[in-house]
């Protein structure tokens, strides 16, 4: 409603908003890993098994 004017304030409140945020963000990411019984991959390699043989191009010339 009105705009803090002690900055000591204002910085308490980010810590709390963040802090909140990276909680919620902890609880989500639990939550999603139990309902998939496996963790999470990042990344955009594909696993070995897909990938096919040695996943590796060959150049022929």
């Amino acid at each position: 409603m009105f705009p803090y004017s002690d900055p000591n304030t204002t910085l308490d409140l980010h810590r709390q908003k963040v802090d909140e945020l990276i909680r919620v963000a902890a609880d989500h990411e639990r939550a999603r890993t139990a309902q998939a019984n496996r963790p999470r991959r990042f990344g955009r390699w594909r696993r070995k098994e897909q990938r096919g043989r040695g996943g590796h191009v060959t150049a022929t010339v």
